[in-house]
């Protein structure tokens, strides 16, 4: 199945997202995703009948962008396409203000990827259970504590992905590490790695993050190695070019803070290669346009990271840059605050744009002002009788 890489515009974008978001709710009924923008708020006066309560429509001020108020909202990161777009772009924010401040200090910033072998690609649970075993065994190690402790690291932020491809799933990590200050065998001394020039192969002269990882995953029950070649460490300016979101390709690499918050929700375009195999939010695409696969995989998925955190910060690191502890559900939850009220939705006016999956359509109508969202409304209104 091809994947249109040309750019969304606003509202193709929050068309896509309401439409995902749809599909998971056939995908997983009973789940908060299912009510999210979609069931009015009854917070905090749950005794208020629904049929006495209005659904807001509400437009920024400095960036005419319309939305809903009013509403319940799920604040899933992994499942729910909607709140995953808003809670990303707030952790890039929010990182992207601690890598800068941590530059301005003379910090250096370091990003390390770790893979394991497809050894259990089959099964999402026992794969993730077993990686996250592994990382454990490699923090815990006195080796990895002494290397951070001397090359001085003030602070980690480590996200998770899984990606499914032609060998199944895969779990990786990334993770930025805030080093004090850089030094001429700063990498050198992390990666423990070195490159036989005649031979061409790596080899591990000295016992660095390499070494470690794969004595962790050995330890964790894979019986293959990671390669050299899966073990990233870059300088923390930039990740990776081939990322993009949504669909759409990146015309510049992607910064270190886009890498690490994004990572859940880009889109591998039909994979640029199929090796890079789909983002969970990629077959939840592909279940949308027919692929049934696809969706038990994405359920399976779901089953499997719920409760689990995509952002992981050490203890202390975001006290350092000032930077207010917020739960997901409480970013989703946010609203601008400086934003004028268009108008307002009954209740029946309400189950009528859910009948007709015209969220995406009445915000776009209410940036031309509320004269356009009422004559749709008496449109609509006059199909009920039909």
């Amino acid at each position: 199945m091809e994947t249109d890489s040309s750019p969304l515009n606003d509202y193709q974008r929050r068309f896509q997202q309401f439409a995902l978001q749809s599909a998971v709710r056939r995908l997983l009924p009973d789940s908060r995703v299912s009510k999210c923008l979609r069931q009015i708020s009854q917070y905090p006066n749950k005794k208020t009948p629904l049929y006495f309560s209005w659904v807001k429509v509400k437009q920024s001020v400095q960036h005419k962008k319309t939305f809903f108020t009013g509403l319940d909202v799920c604040g899933s990161l992994w499942v729910c396409p909607v709140c995953a777009a808003k809670i990303s772009e707030r952790r890039k924010a929010e990182l992207e203000q601690m890598l800068v401040t941590h530059r301005a200090r003379g910090g250096e910033l370091v990003m390390i990827t770790r893979t394991v072998p497809h050894e259990f690609a089959n099964d999402l649970k026992t794969f993730l259970t077993s990686f996250l075993k592994a990382e454990h065994f490699l923090k815990e190690g006195k080796s990895y504590r002494n290397l951070l402790q001397r090359i001085k690291v003030k602070g980690t932020v480590r996200v998770l992905e899984v990606t499914h491809g032609e060998n199944g799933w895969h779990v990786h990590t990334h993770e930025l590490w805030f080093v004090e200050k850089s030094y001429p065998r700063l990498y050198g001394d992390l990666s423990g790695l070195a490159y036989d020039e005649e031979e061409r192969r790596y080899y591990v002269p000295a016992k660095g993050l390499f070494s470690m990882w794969v004595d962790s995953v050995h330890r964790a029950g894979f019986s293959g190695s990671p390669s050299p070649n899966a073990f990233g460490l870059h300088n923390g300016d930039y990740a990776a070019g081939y990322l993009a979101k949504w669909g759409v390709q990146p015309t510049t690499e992607w910064t270190a803070s886009a890498e690490m918050t994004k990572s859940h929700i880009k889109t591998n375009a039909r994979m640029i290669t199929k090796n890079k195999g789909r983002t969970p939010f990629d077959l939840l695409r592909d279940f949308f346009h027919g692929d049934k696969n696809a969706g038990d995989l994405f359920k399976e998925f779901a089953r499997v990271f719920k409760g689990r955190h995509q952002l992981q910060y050490s203890r202390g690191l975001k006290a350092q840059f000032a930077i207010e502890e917020k739960t997901d559900l409480e970013i989703a939850q946010e609203f601008e605050d400086h934003a004028h009220e268009l108008g307002f939705l009954d209740y029946e006016d309400w189950l009528l744009i859910l009948k007709h999956d015209a969220r995406a359509y009445l915000l776009e109508l209410a940036k031309s002002g509320w004269g356009a969202v009422s004559d749709y409304l008496l449109t609509i209104r006059k199909l009920k009788y039909v």
